[in-house]
C-alpha cells in the first residue's frame, strides 16, 4: 500500500466511504473526467478527498470535494474516485498503462487539431506519497506535449525539484493560514502559490501584497453575475452568462502559463 494514512476517516465521511467502497468495481478502467464549462475542455484525474490529502485539515469543513463526496445524488463521482485510488495503490503499472493510453489518444488528436491537451491532476485529492508524485512526473516526461497542472498542499515534495517543463504546480493555501506565511513557504519551496480568500479580505491587504497576485477572472465574473442578475434583469443576465462562458481555465491559462502571468494566483472564495 502506497498511501500514508495521515488523515483518518471520521463522522459522515467515514460512513459514506464504507458504503461507497462496497460499490467500487475496479475491473473497470480508471475514471478520467473530460470537460465542463468552467475548465473549457481540460481532462482531469481525481482521488477521494481527506484520506489522500495530508496537510489539509484546515480546509475540510469548506472543501467542495468533501461536499461532493457526501452528496448522495452524485455518488458515481466519489465511487469513481475510490476506484482510482484502489487501482493506483494496488496496481500502479496498470494505472500508468491506462493513463498512457488515454493521453496518447488525446495527444494524437490534439496534434491534428492544434489544440493542446491540458490535464489537471486532482480536482479532488492530493499527492499522498512521493512514489505517487513520481508516477505523475514520469507520465509528464513520457508525454512532453501534454501540459499537466495541479494545486497541492504537499509543498515540500516539490522544493527546488527540477520538474518537467510541461508539469506546472501551485502551492495551495486558504486564508486560515496568513498570507505572509504562505509567501514565506513559497520563497522556501521556490514555487508560486494559489491563495483562496474572500475578495473583501483580499482588498483589505496592503497594495504591495495585492500587486503580487493575479485574480482569477473565471471566479470573479461568476460572482458578479450571481450578485447582479436581479438588478440587470433576465436579458442582460443571459448576455453576461454567454460572455462569462468565454472565460474558463483553458482561455485564461494564468495558473499554468508564465506567458500570461508570473504572479501568484488569487482564487476568491466561491
Amino acid at each position: 500500500m502506497l498511501t500514508k494514512r495521515i488523515v483518518k476517516e471520521s463522522g459522515k465521511f467515514k460512513e459514506k466511504r464504507a458504503k461507497y467502497l462496497k460499490m467500487v468495481d475496479n475491473t473497470k478502467p480508471l475514471a478520467i473526467s473530460s470537460s465542463n464549462e468552467k475548465t473549457g475542455g481540460i481532462l482531469s484525474f481525481s482521488l477521494p478527498p481527506k484520506i489522500t490529502c495530508p496537510n489539509s485539515k484546515q480546509c475540510f469543513n469548506i472543501c467542495y470535494a468533501v461536499g461532493m463526496y457526501n452528496n448522495e445524488y452524485r455518488k458515481n463521482t466519489p465511487i469513481s474516485w475510490e476506484k482510482n485510488l484502489q487501482i493506483v495503490e494496488n496496481d500502479q503499472k496498470r494505472a500508468i498503462e491506462e493513463l498512457s493510453k488515454v493521453l496518447a489518444t488525446k495527444d494524437k488528436t490534439a496534434k491534428k487539431t492544434g489544440k493542446q491537451v491540458l490535464f489537471r491532476i486532482h480536482v479532488s485529492g492530493d499527492f499522498y506519497s512521493l512514489d505517487y508524485v513520481n508516477m505523475w512526473l514520469d507520465l509528464a516526461r513520457k508525454f512532453p506535449d501534454v501540459l499537466m497542472y495541479t494545486y497541492t498542499k504537499m509543498y515540500y515534495y516539490f522544493k527546488r525539484v527540477d520538474l518537467p517543463t510541461n508539469f506546472k504546480i501551485l502551492l495551495s493555501f486558504m486564508d486560515g493560514i496568513p498570507i505572509e506565511h504562505a509567501l514565506t513557504i513559497s520563497d522556501d519551496v521556490g514555487r508560486n502559490i494559489a491563495y483562496t480568500t474572500s475578495i473583501e479580505k483580499f482588498r483589505a491587504l496592503p497594495v504591495e501584497t495585492r500587486k503580487l497576485f493575479f485574480v482569477c477572472p473565471e471566479i470573479t465574473t461568476k460572482q458578479i453575475i450571481k450578485k447582479k442578475w436581479k438588478e440587470w434583469g433576465y436579458k442582460n443576465m443571459t448576455e453576461a452568462v454567454k460572455e462569462k462562458m468565454k472565460i474558463n481555465c483553458r482561455t485564461c491559462r494564468a495558473c499554468f502559463d508564465e506567458g500570461v502571468t508570473t504572479r501568484h494566483i488569487l482564487l476568491p472564495e466561491h
